[in-house]
């Protein structure tokens, strides 16, 4: 008996890569006003909480309106109106469903924004997977990252500066390429090889000073 892998009803665009964390930040507001607009609706995703304070300062200072799911959350529920939802990707991993409201006749597609990698590929394709067994429509998956991020400096993050400049690419634009996707998933498996024993942090930068001289 022969056996199909089945295909990932969700799409994985390639990476957005910035020069540096205020250029991705600055894209990433502008993101979420035009997701306000019309649905679908957006989940960002975080792992880190030093992260999360970044992202929920940005909504605040620029008055955008969102909602922060808890650790506790066993569904997401979600409007018919287009809306913005903050959760950490340890929290999405628990979620049982994704609710939509019953009065629309129609599945909305679901866009999902994650502000940073998380250094151990396994971990983060648990999320990717996870997605995938809570939407049962299209998902469009998208990565914000910077080259001053420290997975991306620990690994060459200096060739693809050089890329950009030589495209004659400005702060507040960014590379698109499935180069930089796979350069960085071979990074983060790479890395993972080398780790024994990985306790939690707070920020992507503790976790490389704690784990990655193993």
């Amino acid at each position: 008996m022969l056996w199909f892998k089945k295909a990932p009803k969700s799409k994985r665009l390639e990476d957005k890569v910035y020069l540096n964390e205020k250029s991705k930040y600055a894209a990433i507001k502008e993101e979420l006003k035009q997701k306000l607009k019309t649905p679908p609706p957006l989940i960002v995703i975080y792992f880190f909480d030093e992260t999360k304070n970044k992202i929920i300062n940005m909504l605040e200072e620029q008055q955008i309106k969102y909602r922060l799911e808890n650790e506790f959350a066993g569904d997401i529920q979600i409007s018919n109106d287009a809306e913005i939802i903050v959760i950490k990707a340890k929290t999405l991993n628990k979620v049982y469903t994704i609710k939509q409201n019953q009065n629309k006749t129609e599945k909305q597609a679901i866009d999902f924004l994650f502000v940073e990698h998380y250094p151990i590929f396994s971990k983060e394709e648990t999320v990717l997977n996870k997605i995938d067994l809570l939407t049962n429509y299209s998902a469009l998956i998208m990565f914000y990252i910077s080259l001053d991020e420290p997975l991306l400096r620990i690994f060459g993050s200096e060739r693809i500066t050089m890329m950009m400049q030589k495209l004659g690419l400005t702060e507040s634009e960014c590379i698109e390429h499935s180069f930089v996707t796979k350069s960085i998933i071979n990074a983060q498996k790479k890395i993972e090889k080398k780790i024994i024993n990985e306790t939690e942090t707070i920020s992507q930068e503790d976790w490389f000073k704690k784990h990655h001289n193993q």
